[in-house]
């Protein structure tokens, strides 16, 4: 039977086919539009991983940067602006991240589109040297605006730090190929606000903040802004910052150990200086003397200073090293000066009251195998130097024809020093050698009575004095000026620095003995004075007195200054303001005043579990440690009298950590201490 087609079974065949080829497109669409949403996917998840390897290289850079440079951490540098990719000069501009910035120890990293990313940095944690201190108080000042419009970062208030940016595909308008260092052609602009077009000025304009992306323009459907970002707030970099202060601080801490086996005695917050004056935070090292310290302020509880307890309090620093190269910040101090010096006695170089009689012959006296002993008088706070340091004026040539200066400071012009000696001239013992210098009877003590000669004319210390004899006496005073006394000298080679430990009458000492120095005498501040007794026999009576210049008479061989010795750390720390919030514990078994000194772990200062410090954690056992760092967040001191500051350690640190006891906790709700561990069990 023959088959026939009709046209009804045609037209059948001919949509069933159409259904069949419309199925198939919208599959094809479909099939288009994930594999769209896919790849942009993948191109979000690339620009997230290199905005975050960029965000975590300039952390890390912020971390070192006080390795490589003497400002302190938290430092950025700036974008980059005339291509070379290190960071300029100028930071209130938008430009490209700085990937071959010395010490950033980065690369051409590139977008999902192989673009360069983009950068911009607050001013106020710059590289340049003039952003100003950075520490735990310090706010960002870029604005960031949400998708919306809606203000997330005030840049007048709490504003961000950094933000980097993946520039993406370009939208219209943008021609990057013509224009490949116009910010405009590969950041976006939308509804009054330009990611281009950007001034750090500390405010909530839209000229100071950036608009996250993306937005989408609902009128004309489509991205007006793609620009993908990441940002790096206060919060992030400070805690990088603060991680690296506590390091320098527990380095140094360490190190002050190792030479002493005991801690720094430790300021505390409690007390009034002599005189009556609340102290403030950069004041100590203060001028007062050691015992008014110790019972007042170096304890971190009330006194009796000597009762057991966990001392905790500030720690006292040397700001730099002192008699070193680097030089140090100035600080409150009792003197010691060992001085080797030759000075005449020939009366013929002096210049008294009335002429010497022809008989006083005298001669050049070298007091090398005598060397002057300046020891400062600590029990006369008015005696206290107001600031010691030393500069090292050519740093390229320490060691090797160094030049450097000795500056002391002082409120008022005294003699911070003084030593006499007494000499008798040989005649009429035909010796020939002059005048020479006095025995001693044993006490140590210079006096007249030492002078005392025998029937046979022999000097005989402390004995009857039966022959009279011409009596010279000689002080040596060491003085310093208002304001301030600078000692010029060359020194090859540098000084040799010895130590002592602190004890339960005096902080530890650090002492420089600079030998083979060519001091500049003008420049020192010696006073020799002269008194002759003519004939001494019963009581030592002047009648002749003088004062001799020391500019071409004293020749000076060497000397040694021996001061008040602190845990050394970088300048940056004092001037960033560091110390105003940093916290050293320890249990009192290490404190310098310990009754026995041994290494440690061989017998434990503390029992775990009894009396060694807690701090509580999450992740930390607690009560086994024997020194703790503390460096408070976000904080204001605010002076509000009374009892010094120690009213205000809650302004400053977070609650349970400001009450000056041995329990400290890390986990505080809402708190920002940081911790770092000295040392544990």
């Amino acid at each position: 039977m023959k088959l026939q087609c009709t046209s009804q079974s045609g037209y059948a065949l001919l949509l069933f086919v159409l259904v069949i080829l419309g199925m198939g497109g919208m599959g094809l669409a479909g099939y288009v539009e994930i594999s769209r949403k896919d790849v942009e996917q993948q191109r979000f998840l690339h620009n997230k991983r290199v905005l975050e390897e960029a965000k975590q290289a300039l952390l890390m850079y912020a971390y070192r940067y006080p390795q490589f440079n003497n400002e302190g951490p938290g430092r950025l540098p700036c974008p980059d602006i005339d291509g070379d990719f290190e960071g300029d000069t100028d930071c209130t501009l938008v430009g490209r991240l700085p990937w071959n910035h010395t010490n950033l120890d980065f690369y051409d990293i590139r977008d999902a589109y192989n673009q360069q990313l983009w950068y911009a940095l607050s001013d106020s944690f710059d590289n340049t040297g003039g952003g100003g201190e950075i520490n735990s108080d310090t706010p960002g000042t870029i604005t960031i605006f949400g998708q919306r419009g809606d203000l997330m970062y005030d840049g007048a208030a709490n504003g961000v730090v950094a933000v980097i940016f993946a520039p993406g595909e370009p939208l219209a308008g943008q021609d990057r190929n013509a224009n490949p260092d116009d910010a405009a052609h590969f950041l976006d602009a939308f509804g009054g606000y330009d990611n281009s077009n950007f001034v750090d000025e500390e405010s909530d304009d839209l000229s100071d903040g950036f608009r996250l992306g993306p937005v989408y323009d609902i009128a004309q459907n489509t991205i007006v802004m793609n620009d993908q970002m990441i940002l790096i707030t206060a919060d992030e970099i400070l805690e990088m910052a603060e991680r690296a202060v506590l390091s320098t601080y527990r380095d140094s801490i360490n190190d002050y150990f190792a030479r002493f086996n005991h801690y720094p005695w430790l300021y505390n917050y409690d007390v009034d200086e002599v005189g009556g004056t609340a102290p403030t935070l950069d004041d100590y090292p203060v001028n007062v003397v050691f015992d008014t310290e110790r019972d007042t302020r170096l304890v971190g509880r009330p006194p009796p200073y000597n009762i057991p307890t966990p001392r905790v309090g500030r720690v006292p620093s040397f700001y730099g090293a002192q008699f070193t190269e680097d030089g140090s910040l100035s600080a409150a101090t009792e003197l010691i000066l060992d001085l080797d010096a030759d000075f005449p006695l020939n009366p013929a170089a002096v210049t008294f009251n009335e002429t010497f009689p022809a008989a006083a012959t005298g001669t050049l006296l070298p007091l090398d195998a005598a060397p002057v002993n300046y020891t400062f008088n600590a029990a006369a706070a008015a005696n206290m130097l107001d600031g010691l340091s030393f500069v090292d004026v050519d740093p390229n040539t320490f060691g090797t024809g160094g030049h450097g200066q000795i500056v002391m400071e002082s409120s008022a012009a005294e003699t911070v020093g003084s030593a006499v000696q007494y000499y008798w001239d040989e005649e009429p013992i035909a010796i020939g050698n002059g005048w020479i210098l006095c025995g001693d009877d044993g006490d140590g003590i210079p006096e007249v009575s030492d002078c005392n000669r025998d029937a046979g004319g022999i000097n005989d210390p402390g004995g009857p004095n039966i022959t009279a004899s011409q009596v010279l006496r000689v002080d040596i005073g060491f003085s310093v000026l208002n304001p301030t006394t600078t000692v010029d000298l060359d020194y090859d080679p540098p000084p040799t620095i010895t130590y002592q430990g602190a004890d339960n009458t005096r902080h530890a000492r650090i002492k420089g003995d600079f030998l083979g120095a060519d001091v500049d005498v003008s420049t020192f501040p010696v006073v020799i004075s002269y008194q002759l007794d003519e004939h001494y026999f019963l009581s030592f009576d002047i009648q002749r007195s003088g004062f001799l210049d020391p500019t071409g008479q004293v020749q000076v061989n060497s000397f040694a200054l021996e001061t008040r010795y602190y845990p050394e750390l970088p300048r940056w720390v004092f001037n960033n303001d560091w110390h105003e919030s940093a916290m050293l514990a320890y249990p009192d078994d290490y404190a310098p005043d310990a009754a026995t000194a041994v290494p440690f772990p061989a017998i434990p200062p503390c029992t775990t579990g009894v009396d060694c410090l807690s701090l509580g954690s999450t992740s930390l056992p607690v009560n086994n440690k024997v020194a703790i760092m503390m460096l408070a967040g976000d904080h204001d001191w605010i002076d509000e009298g009374l009892d010094g500051l120690s009213n205000d350690i809650g302004d400053v640190f977070d609650a349970g950590n400001d009450d000056l006891d041995d329990i400290f906790d890390a986990d505080v709700a809402g708190g920002n201490d940081m911790f770092m561990i000295i040392s544990e069990l």
